[in-house]
């Protein structure tokens, strides 16, 4: 009767492991450096991440300036947690419709969120896929 008794507390020891979610995601496990890299906006223009910034990459066909590049976009990335980084944006302000006419502003900070498989992050709205270098 003991054998059988100590085999179900096993068992069921064994199945709250298995079952935990924390156990779960450990395979998933994110570390500062998973941001790094070029990531594409939906519209074309790339972003490359290194040393905790963001900058413009490449433009494309996305009608993004190319006066921009090299451009901070988001300085002071830093790893929460998980899945999680912050990030103070900057923003390319132009007036009377000249895009060529403008200014970086500093709009504030913002939290960088990746996707499970580290293919995307996600800021806001704003959405970029993780390009091969």
């Amino acid at each position: 009767m003991k054998k059988s008794t100590i085999f179900l507390m096993l068992s069921f020891l064994f199945s709250i492991v298995l079952l935990n979610p924390a156990t779960a995601q450990s395979g998933n496990a994110y570390n500062a450096k998973d941001i790094e890299g070029i990531w594409r906006h939906p519209s074309g223009y790339e972003l490359k991440i290194k040393d905790n910034q963001a900058r413009i990459f490449t433009v494309n066909d996305s009608g993004v300036p190319k006066k921009l590049i090299t451009g901070v976009f988001y300085d002071e990335i830093k790893h929460l947690d998980g899945n999680e980084w912050s990030a103070v944006f900057y923003q390319w302000r132009y007036s009377d419709n000249n895009k060529q006419d403008g200014r970086w502003v500093k709009i504030g900070t913002v939290t960088i969120t990746m996707d499970t498989n580290k293919k995307w992050i996600k800021e806001n709205t704003r959405s970029f896929e993780r390009m091969l270098e």
